[in-house]
């Protein structure tokens, strides 16, 4: 008996479906040891790429924080411009007054007041503020740096 079924074992190896078949168990094992391999080093993997993404993501914000610091700087230096613009713009106001008022005088026909020294003071030092304020007006503007244009350039 044990020789019949030695020979049965045999007949059934030789056989060209059964070697098939055969072949496809051991490249069945041969993926399932690289899927092994896989499952093994994947959290490795999503690990490493995880840490990727939260350093570019990290250094967007960063970014993004510069950008920001940049616009806020340059919007308080557009405000103090502005400001010495506004007073530039007043005391152009105050000159014109100043000068209407003048002329006003020196008319004989639409004024009869006379001028006197002390409306030739006023006069002067209004437009001594203004050129005054034209001077920190220019100055603001020449020592101010666009840090965001800077920025946007580099």
């Amino acid at each position: 008996m044990g020789s019949q079924v030695e020979l049965v074992y045999r007949n059934l190896v030789m056989q060209p479906e059964m070697k098939a078949t055969l072949a496809n168990i051991s490249g069945l094992r041969e993926t399932a040891n690289r899927y092994a391999i896989f499952l093994e080093e994947f959290p490795r993997h999503v690990s490493q790429e995880r840490q990727a993404l939260l350093k570019a993501i990290d250094d967007k914000a960063s970014t993004i924080h510069t950008v920001n610091t940049d616009i806020q700087a340059t919007f308080k230096q557009a405000d103090v411009m502005l400001q010495g613009l506004q007073q530039t713009v007043a005391g152009a106001d105050t000159l014109i007054a100043s000068t209407e008022t003048l002329i006003g005088r020196l008319e004989p026909y639409v004024s009869p007041e006379t001028v006197t020294i002390d409306d030739y003071f006023k006069a002067i030092e209004t437009v001594g503020d203004i050129v005054a304020g034209s001077n920190r007006l220019v100055l603001a503007v020449d020592q101010t740096g666009m840090p965001l244009i800077s920025t946007m350039l580099e």
